[in-house]
């Protein structure tokens, strides 16, 4: 049994660290502060996921609410690592460098003038989805899992394509969240080898953010160069230890 106040201690302590981090950021502009909103909040739709399928009739729309946040500091974080990519390689100078860092100044800004914003929104969130917080039996949670699994095989084996390994993406990393949660006996009754699944969503996190930089440089005009070929190839090494990784993917994510 997933019991109801051990998910209310998780989702205490996602709320705990969500509640902090924008006005963390507006006073230190650490982006590491934005990084740790957005796995909070990946971490309280896990929960709303499993309680919406599994257990009681929750409302969705305090997600939808901190979809807004996480979408912002999403924006803010990916400018800044592409924009500190294209001074590694010194492009930063280049029109695309300059919209790219006149773009992520602007954010950063709008950002922190919704700190105090942001931070009412997700007490209002929390209230609302700690008060629909039910217990869980223990097989709802064993099959939505087996079914979470069974799609993110079928998108590596059938839709290797980059819309395709983003959806497997997001369901592995649900899959690992929801096993966060769980008591050690529930764990490891699952059978999953919870390392394998952690390797191969960093590994597509990896080619996505190779191939969102070859698509800047693309869009920057540089449709030739060492700088692109180096990206190109990056991307293509990502996608080959992928394949390595998928031989075994079954039995590695407890499915027989």
């Amino acid at each position: 049994m997933l019991t109801k106040k051990r998910q209310k201690e998780y989702l205490g302590k996602q709320f705990k660290t969500l509640s902090a981090s924008p006005g963390n950021y507006r006073e230190s502009g650490n982006a590491e502060e934005l990084h740790r909103l957005r796995v909070a909040v990946k971490k309280i739709r896990a929960l709303v996921f499993l309680q919406e399928k599994c257990g009681s009739e929750i409302s969705t729309r305090p997600v939808h609410a901190l979809k807004v946040i996480f979408d912002h500091a999403g924006t803010i974080r990916s400018g800044k690592i592409n924009l500190a990519l294209l001074r590694r390689y010194r492009l930063g100078g280049t029109g695309a460098g300059k919209k790219l860092a006149l773009r992520v100044e602007q954010e950063q800004k709008s950002f922190k003038a919704k700190a105090l914003h942001y931070q009412k929104e997700i007490a209002k969130a929390k209230k609302k989805i700690s008060g629909g917080i039910s217990g869980i039996k223990e097989k709802s949670v064993t099959k939505l899992l087996e079914k979470d699994s069974e799609k993110a095989i079928v998108f590596l084996q059938k839709h290797f394509t980059e819309s395709g390994l983003h959806n497997c993406r997001k369901k592995l990393k649900r899959i690992l969240y929801i096993h966060t949660m769980l008591p050690a006996k529930m764990k490891k009754k699952n059978g999953a080898d919870l390392s394998y699944l952690h390797n191969l969503q960093e590994l597509i996190g990896q080619w996505h953010d190779a191939t969102e930089f070859s698509r800047l440089l693309a869009g920057a005009g540089l449709k030739k160069g060492a700088v692109l070929k180096k990206s190109a190839a990056k991307s293509k090494a990502i996608l080959i230890k992928i394949s390595g990784m998928l031989k075994d993917v079954r039995k590695k994510m407890g499915q027989s």
